[in-house]
């Protein structure tokens, strides 16, 4: 069989072209057009992140462990630029910021980071301020007085408008 394009001139057996139908262990069903689809993976497999044999789709991907649950991008005021599956952000004063998960976690047992803009007075920390609870993250903006010097207790607000924040584990 002859192809087109970057293969012009180059032959190629039928067999490279048509691979043959996938074969699945046990009795889970083939999905998608023609033979040969993975089934798709329930919540409980997304959840296990074991199988090979099954595949993720867009409706149970956010159930997989490494999969980012939330995600935010807000300036100093609270005002979000752009996010997924958060509710709201809550300016609780200079460098205080606690971000609403709208669908909450299963526990506070969830990864969350953060991080952001500088200043122009020298080096910021973002530091997680509180606890976490299943629906909010607290995140703290402090001034730092050099790259060692981790124990200030200055709040600022960033000059640098951006701060950043992403969350993974078990949902709800």
């Amino acid at each position: 069989m002859r192809l087109p394009g970057l293969f012009k001139g180059l032959s190629f057996p039928r067999a490279v072209i048509r691979s043959p139908a996938l074969t699945l262990p046990g009795n889970q069903k083939k999905q998608g057009a023609g033979s040969g689809g993975l089934a798709a993976a329930d919540q409980t497999q997304m959840e296990a992140a074991a199988s090979v044999a099954v595949a993720s789709t867009p409706g149970r991907q956010h159930f997989h462990p490494l999969s980012l649950k939330a995600w935010v991008r807000f300036n100093a005021a609270g005002t979000m630029a752009a996010s997924n599956n958060i509710a709201s952000i809550t300016d609780s004063g200079t460098g205080d910021w606690t971000v609403n998960i709208a669908t909450d976690f299963s526990s506070g047992d969830y990864c969350g980071i953060s991080g952001g803009g500088n200043n122009s007075a020298g080096i910021v920390s973002y530091l997680i301020d509180a606890a976490s609870a299943a629906g909010t993250f607290n995140i703290g903006c402090f001034q730092e007085a050099d790259s060692l010097d981790v124990t200030s207790t200055t709040r600022i607000d960033p000059t640098v408008n951006e701060i950043h924040a992403m969350f993974a584990g078990d949902q709800a």
